[in-house]
């Protein structure tokens, strides 16, 4: 809820840190482009490393790592804004 209300119309929540098949294949067919916020434990790390290498050659995918502790539904909108922004780009 927390990243809907800092301003992204498109958000999926896992209940867990596991994407299943079923949900890889509808995320695929839905959208282009994938930003992976999952939380700044060992789980949420391992979790995002797996989920990446099942989505990254099917789509755009951008993986933000979290400080350790901090999960996504516990950040303020500014903050959540502040991380996923695209990096500068210096051409």
């Amino acid at each position: 809820m927390k990243v809907h209300q800092a301003g992204f119309r498109s958000v999926v929540a896992l209940m867990g840190a596991a994407l299943y098949e079923s949900q890889r294949r509808t995320l695929l067919e839905r959208f282009h482009h994938i930003t992976l916020l999952l939380d700044g434990d060992p789980t949420g790390r391992q979790a995002s490393a797996v989920i990446a290498q099942k989505l990254r050659a099917q789509c755009c995918l951008r993986v933000i790592p979290l400080p350790d502790g901090v999960q996504p539904d516990q950040m303020p909108a500014p903050e959540i804004l502040r991380l996923t922004q695209p990096p500068p780009n210096d051409d």
